[in-house]
């Protein structure tokens, strides 16, 4: 049982630190002046994980963690559709983006006012989930029937939309009955919750790194032609 314990705990601090390695690649790499909408959406997204989890760290007002779990599942849901925005090109469907932001976003803030929730605000959280998750089947059949020549995994996009699916889609229903279980029977399962955010770092990290390489060999073709 302690073995164990000692195992979730691990867990739960990578978590809570795996937010700083995109933090730190883009202090790092030299050509971030140059990141467009989608690599600073996920930096700010970044910060705004690593800031939630110190205050949860710091404070015991549950008042405190209501306020910050509901700022945050509404600043995660606009960072993501800010980077599906970006990153699909169906006018009509960013159309559809935007229209669903607005709606999302009022309702969450409404949500946080009127409903007294005990753990966690499990029904915006799914309400976000599945509106991302449309988006994000929507991005891969768009690149599906994209003509261009480069694989998708050799894509940037591809590693930063793969992290956000894997890390809602995997949390989804952990998320959802949170508030349905005691403390006990959600801290067994909360561990897959923190291995998917890690696993979402890692992929936005390596999509760091293959638009850190693209950047490069740009900047050294123009070199080559001066």
């Amino acid at each position: 049982m302690a073995k164990t314990k000692t195992i979730e705990n691990l867990f739960i601090f990578i978590a809570s630190i795996s937010a700083l390695l995109p933090l730190l690649l883009f202090l790092f790499f030299k050509h971030r002046r140059t990141y467009d909408s989608v690599f600073i959406s996920i930096i700010v997204y970044s910060a705004v994980e690593l800031l939630t989890n110190l205050i949860f760290y710091i404070t015991s007002s549950f008042k405190v963690m209501r306020v910050t779990y509901s700022t945050f599942t509404i600043a995660e849901y606009l960072l993501f559709a800010v980077c599906f925005y970006s990153l699909i090109h169906n006018r009509k469907f960013k159309s559809g983006i935007l229209f669903f932001s607005v709606c999302f976003t009022l309702f969450a803030i409404l949500y946080s006012i009127f409903v007294k929730y005990r753990v966690l605000d499990s029904i915006p959280i799914g309400i976000e989930t599945i509106l991302i998750l449309i988006y994000t089947f929507y991005f891969l059949y768009e690149q599906m029937g994209s003509v261009s020549q480069t694989l998708i995994y050799n894509k940037f996009s591809f590693w930063i939309v793969v992290g956000i699916l894997i890390y809602l889609a995997g949390s989804f229903f952990i998320y959802i009955f949170a508030a349905q279980v005691d403390q006990e029977t959600r801290g067994h399962y909360w561990i897959f919750s923190n291995i998917f955010t890690i696993i979402k770092y890692i992929f936005f990290s390596l999509a760091m790194f293959i638009k850190h390489k693209e950047l490069a060999l740009k900047k050294t073709k123009r070199t080559l032609f001066i």
